[in-house]
């Protein structure tokens, strides 16, 4: 790329520009008279796929992502919580390493963080463990998880075909309009 046709754009600039759909072949009709705001396909060729252009936006209102990033998820023997731990001090991810002492390897979690959190992994596992063995659910508990699992199932269901009854109405509201003319 040429150096000189580079522009240096400000944060805020940068920020609105992702948020366009035109990245992703989208163009905005506003509302006019009776007729809602939507979204159409434009003629131009997008320059992303529509589903990561809404992957960016789930990120950046802030829900979370599938998968946590920069986290290595290995199956160690050593280390079964590398990936799902999160310093108390500081909030970053835990990190998982050996140290080699002179006749034997030491396992340990710790922070890369300056906070300085560290500890065996066997201890940290075995209190993990500990935790789980004490969380076994009596049968009362199974059956109200149970119900509770599937009132919000069948809520969510419900969620989706109200949200498919809205856009199937704005379709035919769409065709109405479009008759009309």
């Amino acid at each position: 790329m040429n150096e000189s046709l580079r522009k240096k754009i400000s944060r805020t600039s940068f920020h609105i520009a992702i948020r366009n759909p035109v990245y992703c072949g989208k163009v905005f009709i506003p509302k006019f008279k009776e007729e809602d705001a939507y979204f159409i396909n434009g003629q131009h060729q997008p320059l992303i796929t529509e589903s990561l252009f809404y992957r960016v936006q789930d990120i950046l209102d802030g829900k979370k992502r599938i998968h946590r990033p920069n986290t290595k998820i290995l199956s160690d023997e050593y280390f079964p919580l590398r990936g799902f731990l999160i310093c108390p001090n500081c909030g970053k991810n835990i990190m998982a390493s050996a140290s080699k002492g002179r006749n034997n390897r030491y396992y340990y979690y710790h922070c890369n963080a300056t906070c300085g959190f560290r500890h065996r992994a066997e201890i940290v596992n075995t209190v993990f463990e500990d935790g789980l063995k004490a969380l076994e659910m009596t049968e009362t508990v199974k059956k109200l998880v149970r119900k509770v699992s599937l009132n919000s199932y069948e809520r969510s269901l419900k969620h989706q075909d109200s949200k498919r009854k809205h856009y199937l109405d704005k379709i035919d509201k769409f065709k109405i309009v479009r008759s009309k003319k």
